[in-house]
């Protein structure tokens, strides 16, 4: 009866120690996939920090080109702004 029961817990231990095994191996993938996407968070967070400035740069091209296109009453220039979701005239901001 003994030697039934200390084969027993040989084999629950071994259960035990696989079950150990895989959940150490699971956490080990999941550690460096975790690494992976926050590098790629990093990298888009660094991209929006960088174009950020570029907005009011983009916003000041746009609004001298619309101030030229009005003084020049360029048809040409203000259909392309047009088509380009640009409004502009009397009272309306590119």
């Amino acid at each position: 009866m003994k030697r039934q029961t200390v084969g027993a817990q040989i084999w629950l231990l071994r259960i035990v120690v696989s079950i150990t095994l895989v959940i150490a191996l699971l956490n080990t993938y999941w550690v460096f996939d975790n690494r992976g996407m926050r590098l790629e968070i990093l990298d888009r967070q660094e991209f929006v920090k960088q174009t950020v400035p570029l907005d009011k740069i983009n916003a000041e091209v746009i609004q001298a080109v619309a101030n030229m296109a009005a003084a020049r009453k360029d048809a040409n220039l203000a259909d392309i702004l047009t088509r380009q979701g640009i409004e502009f005239g009397a009272g309306k901001k590119p």
